[in-house]
């Protein structure tokens, strides 16, 4: 409500004054904030003809190009705004923001280090210099600018998120999990976090535990089927195959075509022995993603235990062209060749997998 009795005074303002730089630029806020962008960038395009020296007004104008992802064009707003006001934390938190997203890290490693000066102990903004580093392989300072985050902000939930991921690309697997458990604990509702704790859970091998969690993440949200795709790939870790085909069935009835879910089902029904359906399964999944090597691998060992060499051996040979470097295509092919008699063929693809394995 305060929303509109906003937009309602702003266009008072404007009536009063249509020559008033503020007017428009406070009515291009109040529209942005309702959702009306288009209309509101109208507005703070106006704002900036009536007072090209107002950095409030380039600030605001560029937000509201960013948001319509106009961003060359609100990179250029966001300087402007600091060629008037150069000491603006605010402006050049978004400036880097919009350069990252045009992947000029460099110039937004700049603008995030600068609005860093101003504002030392501002926890988003030593995250975004993190991802920055992260991009330009710099893992131990990006580390660094997510251990200050959290000291800047200890009960903000992302940051620790954050940290956590810093800590898993240093294969620092055991803090990882420390900090992925903050940000549960801080934001026990969001499922996503619950997940990423799973996955350090997993990369440390506590696989009950992580098969906890990805339940937990369920009981959340379970109309996600990412969240039960974790969960059969969970089951399956633990050896539970009967019950990952269960989970798998329940994220394909929520999304059909989701290829990951296909692929869990085939290795569910894999380690149940039903090696035609899992053919099946596995069918599905190159299908809906023909670029997953390992599925056309997988596809064609279900093929071989299924007695289809002919079948298998067309699946291997996609499997390679895709990949040439995968050894288990390889021997996967040796096999299939032996099966259809080609011995000299299939001796020369099994010392192609012993070349790439040496």
């Amino acid at each position: 409500m305060w929303r509109e009795e906003a937009l309602d005074a702003a266009v008072r303002a404007c009536e009063l004054d249509d020559t008033a730089c503020e007017g428009k630029r406070l009515r291009a806020e109040v529209l942005a904030s309702l959702g009306r962008r288009e209309e509101a960038v109208v507005y703070s395009a106006r704002a900036v003809e009536l007072d090209s020296g107002n950095s409030y007004c380039w600030w605001t104008h560029g937000d509201i190009l960013d948001a319509l992802d106009r961003r060359p064009r609100a990179a250029d707003a966001f300087r402007r705004s600091l060629e008037l006001d150069p000491d603006n934390a605010r402006v050049w938190r978004g400036f880097g923001s919009v350069l990252e997203d045009l992947e000029r890290s460099e110039e937004a490693l700049d603008a995030y280090e600068r609005a860093l000066e101003l504002d030392p102990q501002h926890a988003w903004t030593q995250l975004c210099l993190g991802d920055i580093l992260s991009i330009l392989g710099r893992d131990e300072e990006a580390l660094a600018c997510s251990a200050r985050a959290t000291d800047a902000d200890p009960q903000y939930a992302y940051g620790w998120y954050s940290h956590g991921e810093k800590l898993k690309a240093l294969e620092r697997h055991e803090e990882a999990v420390d900090a992925y458990e903050e940000a549960v604990r801080l934001e026990p509702s969001n499922d996503f976090y619950v997940s990423q704790l799973a996955l350090a859970l997993s990369d440390v091998g506590r696989s009950e535990d992580a098969a906890v969690a990805r339940w937990e993440a369920i009981e959340i949200d379970p109309e996600k089927a990412l969240n039960w795709s974790e969960w059969a790939d969970s089951l399956l870790e633990i050896e539970r195959p009967a019950e990952a085909l269960d989970a798998a069935d329940r994220g394909l009835g929520l999304e059909p075509e989701n290829a990951g879910l296909w692929w869990t089902r085939g290795l569910a029904l894999r380690d149940l022995n039903r090696n035609a359906e899992a053919a099946e399964a596995f069918e599905y999944s190159v299908n809906f993603d023909p670029e997953e090597v390992e599925v056309w691998s997988d596809l064609g060992r279900a093929l071989l235990a299924s007695e289809k060499p002919l079948k298998a051996e067309a699946v291997f040979s996609q499997a390679i062209e895709l990949d040439p470097t995968l050894p288990d295509a390889w021997r996967g092919l040796a096999e299939a060749l032996d099966e259809l008699g080609r011995r000299d063929d299939a001796l020369d693809a099994r010392a192609r997998a012993g070349e790439l394995e040496a």
